[in-house]
């Protein structure tokens, strides 16, 4: 799974997971809502480094362990420790 994949499915878990919508996620990122939106749908290919950092720091992980395919992780992920 190429890592955009992961880094866009894994985004949307966190934020789904945290309640928010695409607004809330976005300010929060300091990013547009359009950005979220391609992000979460794979149309966005030039990823700022900083919007990797902040998605990672919000959910405890580096970014290598978020763009990394590992399924403990995603069950992590999603069971609480966003």
């Amino acid at each position: 799974m190429p890592e955009l994949t992961i880094f866009a499915v894994r985004m949307k878990k966190i934020r789904t997971k945290m309640g928010l919508t695409q607004a809330e996620f976005a300010a929060m990122v300091g990013i547009s809502e359009e950005e979220v939106s391609l992000i979460e749908r794979e149309k966005l290919t030039d990823i700022k480094l900083s919007t990797l950092q902040k998605v990672a720091a919000m959910t405890g992980l580096t970014v290598s362990e978020l763009l990394s395919v590992e399924p403990e992780e995603d069950s992590e992920l999603v069971g609480g420790s966003v």
